[in-house]
């Protein structure tokens, strides 16, 4: 009885692990539709999409983390996770950066699930389901967490076309000549008419001689 009660008060323990710091690479967010909060002729259902996570962390630290919880003082205690690649899905919510434990793998099986869907061109998600399961071996607990739903595309009402916007480029202002850049063009002009008059009069002279 008492290993019951100390299992079950584990477990409620890992929902209140305070939040645990990790490298993020990706987030990525999706929506959901609420099943009877939009017709269903609006939309067609392309098939089951899923995504999986297993992250493990260690009991010991597991232990500290639900000591802390319950305790008059709390402070931040930093877990480390194997297997938290750091990509994150959010199906139906916004994203945020601190999760615990929990959300962590949550998170990690959303962001699967979600790059299923969108392989398939899917615009969201019904009908989702989450389940996360505890696993603790001796000194090392495992959460596993499997997500699924149904991939569905929107119907895009007739009579309406999406129109691009076109982009008109302005033409370039041509700076303005500077004064100075001005004047010595025009002195260069005027030193290549006189070097050709000078040269023109230093020639000689060319006398026809009749036989």
């Amino acid at each position: 009885m008492k290993k019951i009660v100390l299992l079950f008060t584990s477990l409620i323990g890992l929902l209140f692990v305070s939040c645990a710091s990790a490298s993020f690479r990706n987030l990525s967010t999706f929506p959901a539709i609420e099943p009877g909060s939009m017709p269903a002729n609006r939309y067609i259902i392309l098939g089951e999409v899923n995504g999986s996570s297993e992250i493990a962390v260690k009991t010991s630290d597991l232990t500290k983390e639900i000591k802390n919880d319950y305790s008059s003082f709390t402070e931040y205690l930093e877990v480390p996770v194997n297997g938290d690649i750091g990509k994150y899905g959010f199906i139906g919510k916004p994203a945020k950066r601190k999760l615990n434990v929990i959300e962590r793998s949550v998170a990690l099986a959303e962001y699967n699930l979600i790059q299923m869907a969108k392989y398939n061109e899917a615009d969201a998600i019904i009908c989702l389901k989450t389940t996360t399961e505890v696993k603790a071996a001796g000194s090392t607990s495992r959460i596993i967490t499997r997500v699924s739903g149904y991939a569905v595309k929107i119907k895009a009402d007739e009579g309406y076309e999406i129109k691009t916007p076109v982009v008109i480029e302005e033409p370039e202002e041509v700076p303005p000549v500077e004064e100075d850049a001005e004047e010595e063009a025009e002195e260069a002009e005027k030193a290549e008419d006189d070097s050709e008059v000078q040269t023109a009069e230093t020639q000689p002279a060319v006398t026809e001689v009749e036989e």
